[in-house]
């Protein structure tokens, strides 16, 4: 499940989900499989447990490249956008 933030900006509250990504090594696969709970039918595999998340986010970032997902592609990416 997601991570659930509850934010209160003067008297209205306001509850914020993130993603939990995942990473996770695959004996099947010989590799690490890195994983969204917010997209359960994507992943991304690599030897490298960094470059898995690193692939999951660059995959996500392109698909949703206007929005959420484009941000955090550039977090993990170094570059700075929030």
């Amino acid at each position: 499940m997601s991570a659930m933030t509850t934010y209160t900006p003067g008297k209205r509250q306001v509850k914020v989900r993130f993603p939990k990504y995942t990473v996770e090594w695959s004996k099947e696969d010989s590799a690490f499989v890195a994983t969204c709970d917010w997209f359960p039918s994507l992943s991304w595999i690599d030897v490298d447990c960094v470059k898995a998340l690193v692939g999951l986010t660059d995959l996500l970032g392109r698909e949703f490249d206007d929005g959420y997902f484009a941000e955090h592609r550039k977090l993990m990416n170094g570059e700075r956008g929030l």
